[in-house]
């Protein structure tokens, strides 16, 4: 079997493969790499092997290349991530493919960048082999799915004590949900993300991630913005992803401000409702961090129920310079959180 490579998949086979794959998701889609053409600081890189003989894609590699400086230092301070993970044909023409594919993504990252980070969004087993064969390392990782095809009574009766609590006093102090129609709804979500962000030291991605997802991901239904409100004022905020059967939890944010009216808890707790009432049939937390780190993120997503899994990372160094990056990049986080 004759394999192409190539950095231009054709769209409609592109999206018919990631579609109709059972563990496509919609990080893989032609639409995504559209937002990320147009998001300040991200690049899309994907490449696909392709069987030369009638076009069918056997190994699709979406990968994101985000940066946070620019010149002669941009490969000291750039990534490629794998939002979703690869997806490879599930037959003998996706194990070919993938051992086909990898030397070229080794090849054209080598001191181009940091390192490539696959996300995995569903068990990866079967080409772990493939991966280790090429250089990739696996970490845990951990996330909580929520199944919504349960009774509203039980996904109720799946939170902790303290979550229905914290979501009774949002609804008895009058916290609201209202969905983002316009692009000066998406700017107060992301004044939002900037607080919490510039409070914990971390770097966020441009604004223009989520202006350009509303336009390409939320004409089709794909994408979504819902803020909690109190007397008029935005208080805090989730952006999902939705495809398939899936509503994922992308972003979130709060004013630490009004904390006393848990609109986190709120927001999560409107979600499941609502993802529920929309048939979908997976709530996804969109990770839960590294098993052996605390992780405050970790420890409210697990008072909201749900099946732990972990699918982990596969993680490749390509750069020489890594450990130097990593450093550079500590003491700068910690200059950022200095008060």
């Amino acid at each position: 079997m004759t394999f192409i490579i190539t950095d231009r998949p054709a769209r409609t086979a592109w999206q018919q493969f990631v579609s109709s794959h059972p563990d496509g998701n919609i990080f893989q889609t032609p639409d995504f790499a559209d937002v990320v053409a147009g998001t300040h600081g991200w690049s899309s890189r994907t490449l696909a092997a392709v069987d030369a003989a009638n076009g069918e894609i056997g190994a699709l590699w979406p990968a994101v290349l985000t940066t946070v400086l620019g010149g002669l230092l941009q490969p000291f301070a750039t990534r490629a991530v794998l939002f979703g993970g690869m997806l490879v044909a599930p037959n003998r023409l996706g194990q070919d493919a993938l051992a086909f594919l990898l030397p070229t993504v080794n090849r054209r990252a080598w001191g181009r960048f940091l390192f490539t980070e696959l996300r995995h969004q569903n068990a990866a087993t079967g080409w772990q082999a493939s991966l280790e064969a090429g250089g990739f390392r696996w970490e845990p990782h951990l996330n909580f799915l929520i199944d919504l095809r349960q009774s509203e009574e039980a996904l109720w009766n799946g939170l902790s004590s303290s979550a229905r609590r914290n979501v009774r006093t949002a609804q008895k102090k009058g916290v609201s949900a209202v969905t983002v129609h316009d692009q000066a709804g998406v700017k107060t979500f992301y004044g939002l993300l900037r607080k919490v962000y510039d409070h914990a030291g971390v770097h966020l991605t441009d604004v223009s991630l989520f202006q350009r997802a509303f336009e390409v991901l939320g004409s089709q239904g794909q994408f979504q913005i819902v803020l909690a409100m109190a007397d008029g004022v935005a208080i805090g905020g989730r952006a999902s992803l939705l495809y398939k059967d899936r509503l994922l939890d992308w972003y979130a944010g709060a004013d630490r401000e009004y904390a006393r009216l848990y609109p986190n808890d709120f927001l999560v707790w409107h979600l499941l409702q609502w993802g529920r009432a929309q048939g979908r049939q997976v709530f996804d937390f969109g990770g839960a961090g590294h098993p052996d780190k605390p992780y405050g993120v970790r420890d409210f997503k697990e008072r909201f129920g749900g099946q732990l899994v972990n699918y982990g990372r596969s993680v490749k160094i390509h750069a020489p310079w890594y450990g130097l990056a990593v450093r550079a990049y500590d003491i700068y986080q910690r200059r950022r959180t200095r008060p």
